[in-house]
């Protein structure tokens, strides 16, 4: 890329990052049944309803799922990753390329929500020592979604009284779900990798 592709490319990247994450968030502090009325899920729902809106009319929910926000954050980064090819320089062989570009936008949307749970649980297990009754909005939903993550794991974890080990199987099963992104990307030529419990995604190798 030219110096102008890269700024283009930075600033698109950029904006396509944050507004999924908002979306994303969206989806999850609904499936968590968060609070709705935090100031924060509200600044969500306000920035995030007027692009979901119209999704919401022709793609139902299901099962308490807002499918609508998983579809309009896999669209924002189809279209993300589609510019950055085209500012790559491969306009000509885009339609060949197409499988592998929202190969990509799936991983990268299911990576966002990888890095949402690690993050939750580890800020939620900080907040759980120094700060286990904080009213910081922030610290509420996080410690609400880390709840949320861990419960299922806490029905099936023997009684160890003030002890809690189910993070260390959450932790786990996220292990092993970046781990599976991996293979699944490796079949498209798409990079995924982690940094302790996060999740990376680049763009498919082939191509870039």
């Amino acid at each position: 890329m030219n110096a102008l592709a890269e700024l283009i490319n930075y600033i698109s990247t950029t904006l396509v990052g944050v507004y999924t994450l908002l979306i994303l968030l969206r989806f999850v502090f609904q499936w968590a049944k968060a609070d709705f009325f935090n100031p924060i899920s509200q600044g969500i729902v306000t920035a995030t309803t007027p692009t979901l809106k119209p999704f919401r009319r022709f793609i139902p929910g299901f099962a308490g799922l807002d499918v609508a926000a998983l579809a309009l954050a896999l669209l924002f980064n189809f279209f993300g990753v589609v510019l950055t090819a085209f500012l790559a320089g491969i306009g000509a062989h885009i339609i060949s390329a197409l499988p592998a570009l929202f190969a990509c936008a799936l991983l990268k949307v299911m990576a966002t929500l990888i890095n949402i749970a690690s993050f939750c649980l580890i800020v939620g297990i900080i907040l759980s020592f120094v700060a286990p009754m904080s009213n910081n909005p922030a610290a509420i939903l996080v410690q609400q979604v880390s709840g949320f993550i861990s419960s299922p794991f806490r029905k099936i974890m023997p009684d160890l009284g003030p002890i809690d080990i189910s993070p260390i199987f959450v932790f786990l099963a996220i292990g092993v779900f970046i781990r599976l992104l991996s293979i699944i990307g490796a079949q498209f030529d798409v990079s995924v990798s982690s940094v302790w419990l996060f999740a990376i995604v680049g763009f498919p190798t082939t191509i870039f």
